[in-house]
């Protein structure tokens, strides 16, 4: 199955998920309906109901998010996979209960309360779209030739914090302080170093170490002072570079962001060509 076809397989799948839960919701509004207002004669007349009546206002947005699937999943050809996400996110945001307020989340949290048709159909929405997401990057592990060496680099050059050490001793974690390690070093001695060149595989690790260029600056000139060169410099717009390598020849990135609103408000930018930088 191809890209395109699995994404209009999924999207289907869900559209079906939330027309039977827009129905359980919809028979569970209309009991609790006529129980304050009597008995609604038609099918008809519960049809204009749900299109002006305030009582059921608060399943608009839900119908309104399904017509917007449906049109995404009977595209010939789904373009913009971020826009279905956002679909997605978007369902998964909705159904989302709540005990507070009197929006959408209240009445829904209600629904679910009294009956046992809204809860099986939610799961099944649910199942579509609470799948596996990456929160992020969390570690990179790099055999190395010389332990020491590398953590001259990493450690005292870079400034990660040693953690710990595994394996006897062979090698060592290390840490900025954002969570329990983000890199491990393993020495293995004379093993082939990695491939120069165009190849397939690991490109680079990138490190920030700032958020302004005074900051890239200072880890210039104390890279220089240590005796290590850069290979070049680039400005990717949502942030500015140099590179280098490390001990065993694996590229690094060194890198400064840019203003978070700017690929915020536009995540578009973080495809604006590759411009030069002079530090």
């Amino acid at each position: 199955m191809s890209g395109q076809d699995h994404m209009r397989t999924h999207l289907g799948n869900l559209s079906r998920s939330l027309l039977r839960l827009h129905k359980a919701l919809l028979d569970s509004e209309r009991v609790s309906y006529e129980r304050v207002h009597g008995r609604i004669e038609t099918n008809g007349a519960f049809f204009q109901l749900v299109l002006g009546d305030a009582w059921f206002a608060w399943l608009r947005p839900l119908s309104q998010l399904m017509v917007k699937i449906d049109e995404l999943s009977e595209e010939e050809e789904i373009e913009d996979r971020t826009e279905m996400t956002l679909a997605i996110d978007s369902v998964r945001t909705m159904l989302t209960p709540s005990e507070e307020g009197n929006g959408f989340g209240r009445h829904y949290y209600d629904a679910l309360q009294r009956e046992p048709d809204v809860v099986l159909a939610h799961a099944a929405v649910r199942e579509g779209v609470d799948h596996m997401k990456a929160q992020y990057l969390g570690h990179v592990v790099f055999y190395v030739k010389d332990l020491g060496r590398s953590l001259a680099f990493y450690r005292d050059l870079l400034g990660f914090q040693e953690v710990g050490r595994i394996f006897n001793g062979a090698a060592a974690a290390l840490t900025s302080g954002r969570t329990h390690h983000e890199l491990l070093l393993i020495q293995v001695g004379d093993a082939p170093g990695p491939p120069s060149g165009r190849r397939r595989g690991l490109y680079h690790i990138g490190i920030k170490v700032g958020d302004s260029l005074d900051e890239l600056r200072a880890a210039k000139r104390e890279l220089e002072s240590a005796g290590v060169s850069s290979d070049g410099m680039s400005d990717h717009t949502v942030s500015q570079s140099l590179y280098l390598r490390d001990p065993d020849g694996n590229e690094v990135e060194l890198y400064v962001d840019a203003d978070e609103a700017l690929w915020k408000n536009n995540p578009s930018a973080v495809l604006a060509p590759i411009k030069p930088l002079s530090l």
